[in-house]
């Protein structure tokens, strides 16, 4: 709409945009979390701006997002014994491999 706005909230790398890609087993963040997304770099947007202009960009560090983190993995160890059955459903099935994949995004 002309003379709309937007306001864009992403995850970005510093420096380098990436896709995730799934190469091989080890690769749980793509397959799980991911998949078929792209870490965009922190400057990704200024290079579409054909449609819409960037007024602001600010940069904030991941401290608060670690702490995040850190709260729902208390919670998710509060409440294991529910969310199990819904994490077994929605993956098809929980291991010990996957739970401790889980464990270190968190």
């Amino acid at each position: 709409k002309p003379g709309g706005g937007l306001f864009v909230h992403i995850f970005a790398h510093k420096s380098s945009p990436y896709h995730f890609e799934v190469k091989d087993e080890t690769d749980w963040m793509a397959r799980y979390f991911f998949s078929g997304g792209t870490m965009p770099s922190l400057d990704l947007l200024l290079y579409f701006q054909q449609h819409l202009t960037i007024q602001q960009q600010w940069y904030v560090n991941g401290c608060h997002y670690s702490r995040t983190l850190e709260a729902w993995l208390k919670k998710q160890d509060k409440f294991r014994r529910h969310i199990m059955p819904i994490f077994a459903e929605v993956r098809g099935g929980w291991t010990p491999a996957a739970g401790a994949s889980w464990r270190s995004h968190t």
